[in-house]
């Protein structure tokens, strides 16, 4: 009986250490499909200015700060962490150095390279230009020089903008022209997302390399837009456990309450989100006694007067909505039946 006893210790032993559980693993995998009232206007992050670009752009590309999905409060991107001095002007970014962009024909070798500093200086001097694609310059207006950079150097030149200064390879320094609460929103908006140098140059603002949970490899579709995991995403969970859970998400175009209802019905849609509140009485009728979803109240207007709601399948676990009307998908799952 010994040999049993000690078997099954190491059995447990093992069973512990490992990174996931069995129902940890049973997260993992399926397609999310959900509606969007128009498709992509761009993917380019900075081009974006409209609400649905931003949430498939959100899906691709990470800055150095993010948005919690559930409340908007800031939180890490691929700044790990970082540092304000005492005149709240100047800031300090340490890069997580296990970033990399996705895997690309951009890249020597088809494989993403690392994140590094200098590719937010980069990204950050692209904003400053006045190039076309360019529609996000209040992104970066407030960092020392920007301004004369953007009245004097309409395209991209050899020329440092004085408030950005790479300090090493993972630590980024900005410094702005006074001190704003506004700077870190600013920092963690989807038209922030860092931007390789190699991708910009052969594909310009058609560009769809990223650094994000997901990855766009087509757009041709006229219906929906297709997002694929990305298998070297550097966020892991509270368990250390590699992110995302999804394979695929699908977002699809519905322009009525009829047909989004019809879809969801036929489990061609997994939420329907930002519903107004005279709109909810209308579209839980039209589900008829379809009991298999959740309501859930996304947001309020500050001035309270108009309220948001979601309706989401019921094994459709850790999707969030805010009044930004960003989500992130890299920890939402499908719970299964045997979970």
């Amino acid at each position: 009986m010994k040999p049993v006893f000690i078997y099954s210790i190491l059995f447990f032993l093992a069973s512990c250490n490992s990174s996931n559980t069995p129902r940890e693993n049973k997260r993992y995998g399926g397609n999310l499909q959900i509606e969007i009232p128009y498709n992509p206007i761009t993917l380019f992050p900075p081009s974006v200015d409209d609400d649905v670009s931003e949430r498939v752009i959100y899906q691709m590309h990470m800055g150095l700060l993010r948005f919690n999905p559930s409340n908007a409060t800031i939180q890490s991107g691929i700044a790990k962490n970082w540092d304000v001095d005492n005149t709240g002007k100047v800031y300090v970014f340490y890069l997580d150095s296990t970033v990399y962009f996705h895997n690309d024909d951009c890249f020597i070798g088809g494989r993403g390279r690392r994140v590094t500093a200098h590719d937010f200086k980069y990204t950050f001097t692209y904003l400053a230009s006045r190039r076309a694609e360019n529609k996000n310059f209040g992104i970066v207006s407030r960092i020392k020089g920007a301004k004369e950079y953007f009245l004097n150097y309409p395209h991209e030149s050899d020329v440092d903008i004085e408030g950005i200064q790479v300090v090493d390879d993972f630590t980024l320094k900005l410094e702005f022209e006074s001190a704003a609460s506004i700077i870190l929103f600013h920092l963690a908006k989807p038209a922030a997302s860092v931007l390789a140098h190699e991708a910009i140059s052969r594909y310009g603002a058609l560009n769809l390399v990223g650094t994000g949970p997901f990855i766009c490899k087509k757009t041709q579709n006229q219906d929906a837009v297709i997002l694929e995991k990305n298998e070297f995403f550097f966020k892991k969970n509270s368990k250390k456990a590699p992110l995302p859970y999804l394979d695929s998400i699908t977002f699809r175009f519905v322009d009525s309450k009829q047909e989004r209802c019809d879809l969801f019905l036929q489990k061609k849609l997994d939420a329907m989100l930002y519903i107004k509140s005279e709109d909810i009485n209308e579209i839980t009728e039209l589900l008829y006694d379809n009991l298999e979803y959740v309501l859930k109240e996304s947001f309020q207007t500050t001035d309270a007067k108009q309220k948001f709601y979601n309706i989401i399948s019921k094994d459709i676990q850790n999707l969030y909505t805010n009044n930004l009307r960003l989500y992130d998908m890299s920890e939402v799952y499908r719970e299964t039946s045997t979970q």
